[in-house]
């Protein structure tokens, strides 16, 4: 795997997490809005555009479901793993996708060696 797809990954595999902690922001500023200003006007405007946010859930879903499926694949196919080990990640990334892909990403996935093209040498 090269640099540039590492990186990738990587910022793949935390897009999720963030989104979280986006949509959570986002449905507490517009539960807080709407709860004091109830009184004051009939309807509220969501902070963020609701249909934009419906895209990026479901653009958010498919990566988080094509991410599981590599995921499954790496750690299924990573030698480093006995196969006791191979189930508990397999079964923490399937539980605790989340959290489990960017611990998966930063234990077996950065540090290993990137591939380099035959009849290159140091960079």
């Amino acid at each position: 795997m090269t640099r540039l797809t590492k990186l990738v990954l990587g910022v793949f595999s935390f897009w999720p997490l963030a989104y979280a902690v986006i949509f959570f922001i986002q449905a507490t500023i517009y539960v807080v809005t709407y709860y004091f200003n109830q009184n004051h006007h009939p309807y509220i405007e969501p902070p963020f555009s609701l249909m934009t946010m419906v895209v990026l859930h479901m653009i958010t879903m498919v990566i988080l479901a094509v991410l599981l499926l590599y995921y499954f694949f790496l750690a299924y196919t990573n030698v480093r793993l006995d196969n006791n080990k191979r189930m508990l990640w397999i079964g923490f990334l399937f539980f605790g996708n989340l959290i489990a892909m960017p611990i998966y990403y930063f234990i077996y996935v950065w540090p290993q060696p990137t591939y380099r093209p035959p009849g290159k040498l140091n960079g």
